[in-house]
């Protein structure tokens, strides 16, 4: 019943859950696990699992990073979708090209692996 409910209204839940996930005592609450040791240990598992799953995003990844910190790659001031103006991430069409990457906002990043 109440998964039902929740399927019937998702755009209305996943606005409630934007809107709660902000709230200044949930971030502080995140801000503070993610320095105690249990969050530190945490994200260091994450990130190993990560590079074990999907080995040449991560590589791709590096190879952005070292290339962003060598000067070899200029990352774009912004999204690289007309009329959008947020700060990219670098987003890779091909895994295999490590350094063709696509400038896209976190929005725009997350709807282009959607179209995958």
């Amino acid at each position: 019943m109440v998964r039902a409910n929740r399927e019937k209204n998702i755009d209305y839940y996943r606005d409630y859950d934007k809107g709660r996930m902000n709230e200044p005592s949930r971030v502080e609450g995140r801000e503070k696990y993610a320095k105690s040791e249990a969050g530190k240990v945490s994200h260091k598992k994450a990130n190993e699992k990560y590079s074990l799953d999907k080995p040449k995003a991560y590589r791709a990844k590096n190879a952005v990073n070292n290339a962003i910190r060598d000067g070899r790659l200029i990352p774009w001031p912004c999204c690289a979708v007309p009329e959008c103006n947020r700060k990219p991430h670098a987003h890779h069409p091909d895994y295999d090209q490590p350094l063709d990457v696509v400038w896209l906002c976190p929005q725009h990043h997350k709807d282009a692996h959607g179209l995958v």
